[in-house]
C-alpha cells in the first residue's frame, strides 16, 4: 500500500527526471486541501516544423484529492503509469 511519503517521493523523481527534455511534467501538490494536478507540457510546433514559443497542456490529473488510502494510490499510480519512472525500471 503506498503511502503519502510514496507519492510525493514519486513526484520528486518525476521531475528529476523531467530536467532538460522536450516533453515537461507539471505538478501542482496542495497539501491544505489534499489535491493534485499532474500535466504533461510540450512545446508546440507550427507547420514549418518551428516552435512558436507557446506550451500545448494535456492535463493527465486535475484537482484529484488524495485525502484516503484509495484515492492516494489512485494518483500514485496514475503517475507512475504516465510519467518516465516506470521507463526507469525497466
Amino acid at each position: 500500500m503506498k503511502t503519502l511519503t510514496d507519492l510525493l517521493n514519486l513526484i520528486t523523481r518525476e521531475i528529476e527526471l523531467t530536467q532538460n527534455k522536450m516533453v515537461n511534467f507539471e505538478f501542482v501538490v496542495d497539501t491544505r486541501y489534499s489535491w493534485l494536478t499532474f500535466e504533461r507540457v510540450m512545446p508546440e510546433v507550427g507547420e514549418d516544423s518551428e516552435f512558436t514559443g507557446d506550451d500545448k497542456r494535456e492535463t493527465i490529473l486535475s484537482s484529484v484529492k488524495f485525502d484516503t488510502p484509495e484515492k492516494i494510490q489512485q494518483a500514485y499510480w496514475t503517475i507512475y503509469n504516465e510519467g518516465r519512472v516506470q521507463d526507469e525500471n525497466k
